[in-house]
């Protein structure tokens, strides 16, 4: 999940400090926290000096799981990634809002992005899984230029970071119902139980996108969406989309796919066209 951060009233300065500062480090003092950098693209920032040692941990994993994450996602370069670990409950609860009651990490979109891991927690297999779900928004969110459907990125997060679902009741089945599940996550008060669905409904419905396309093709398409805004935004992301989880059959990517003809018509009519391809014919004739 992803969140707006707001510094506590207690406390502001110094978490102040560990985002605005980037890598300065801290004062020294007995009773300060400060940062690690277990290697060239990763900071952990903490804020209890007693920190250090599981941050130092963290921040090992964190460095493989970007460079993992960085080649599935087509990236030329290992991506940079800034932790925190905060020293209370009143920081955490200040940049989780109504998901500090559940959440054990979050990734925020302030302060160029930043993973924000409950105080606390011990590294293990489910910390791992979490840090990674966050650490897919974080990347995502600078392939496509935070321009993604929030379900797609929501289901990315689940997948990518190992989560495996059977199915979810609900589940869209048709553009319409596909609309009405986006337009769900714009809703912050939704009942807790509600979200639990739509969380698995992302994560089945990214389990189908993947089984049909594969999922070298369905990363390969993202960096697509960052060029959609206004109008393009939701007529393409919905035609694209709709093509590739409803329509009949196989669905094979780009007009030279079997069966299609030079504008990348099926046989039974139906467009199956990469993202850039939908999005270049859009603009010639706008």
């Amino acid at each position: 999940m992803a969140a707006a951060w707001r510094p506590p009233r207690s406390g502001a300065r110094r978490l102040a400090a560990l985002l605005l500062g980037a890598c300065l480090p801290l004062a020294a003092g007995a009773d300060e926290g400060g940062e690690v950098h277990p290697c060239r693209e990763v900071v952990v920032f903490f804020e209890d000096p007693a920190a250090r040692e599981p941050a130092q941990r963290l921040g090992e994993f964190v460095c493989g799981a970007t460079r993992e994450l960085s080649l599935a996602l087509g990236l030329r370069h290992n991506q940079w990634a800034r932790l925190l670990l905060p020293g209370s409950m009143a920081s955490w609860q200040a940049v989780a809002g109504p998901a500090a009651g559940w959440a054990a990490a979050l990734y925020t979109t302030a302060r160029r992005g930043l993973v924000v891991l409950r105080p606390g927690l011990q590294l293990s297999a489910d910390v791992e899984r979490n840090v990674t779900h966050e650490l897919v928004h974080m990347l995502l969110d600078r392939v496509t230029a935070g321009r993604l459907p929030r379900w797609l990125n929501e289901g990315l997060a689940q997948y990518l970071s190992g989560d495996r679902t059977r199915g979810a009741p609900g589940l869209p089945a048709s553009g319409d119902e596909l609309v009405a599940l986006e337009l769900r996550w714009r809703q912050p008060d939704l009942d807790p139980a509600e979200r639990h669905l739509d969380y698995l409904r992302c994560l089945a419905l990214t389990q189908r996108l993947i089984e049909r396309v594969g999922q070298d093709e369905v990363l390969g398409q993202l960096p697509a969406f960052r060029h959609l805004d206004g109008f393009l935004e939701w007529d393409l992301k919905n035609r694209f989309l709709r093509q590739w989880l409803f329509e009949d059959g196989p669905v094979e990517a780009g007009p030279a796919a079997a069966g299609q003809g030079e504008e990348g018509e099926d046989q039974g009519g139906v467009t199956k066209l990469p993202l850039e391809q939908l999005l270049e014919e859009a603009r010639k004739k706008r």
